[in-house]
């Protein structure tokens, strides 16, 4: 399990936890792409705060802080700005200046035919850069050569 939230129902109060232990289990795209990965991480906030706003608040403030910093990789600086965030958009434009060049590429490259996208409407623009993408190493398709990814939090 890669994360959970706690919807908890007590005697006077209901109350959220949210506890994110690692990268997604599931999406591969979130193991590949630091992009992803905070598209991932950013998904889970705005489900967990869905429950919140319903609640009487949340148990562990700061696990989205934290949770940017150790699984997406992101400074503190970093991780405080996009929380400030609203948007789709501002989301989307910051975290895109601030992934870096590499993971701009790999972003770019991934097939979201066979791999899950976390930022509604990307899939589209991807098609534009990569309009024959190949799948990504590891991945066991039927398709041409792979292209080298640059985020790997496993070990």
């Amino acid at each position: 399990m890669s994360y959970c939230i706690n919807f908890s129902h007590l005697e006077k109060e209901t109350v959220v936890s949210v506890e994110i232990f690692g990268l997604s289990e599931e999406y591969r795209s979130v193991r590949i792409s630091q992009f992803q990965c905070i598209g991932w991480l950013l998904s889970i906030f705005d489900t967990a705060q869905r429950l919140i706003d319903r609640s009487d608040g949340l148990l562990n403030e700061g696990y989205d802080q934290e949770a940017l910093e150790r699984v997406a990789g992101l400074s503190p600086d970093q991780a405080s700005q996009l929380l400030a965030l609203t948007t789709l958009n501002d989301r989307f434009e910051y975290v895109w200046d601030i992934i870096g060049e590499s993971e701009r590429d790999e972003a770019r490259v991934m097939d979201f035919r066979y791999f899950d996208n976390f930022w509604p409407g990307f899939d589209a623009y991807s098609l534009i850069w990569n309009p024959n993408p190949s799948p990504h190493p590891g991945q066991k398709l039927p398709l041409a050569a792979n292209t080298p990814g640059s985020f790997n939090l496993e070990s």
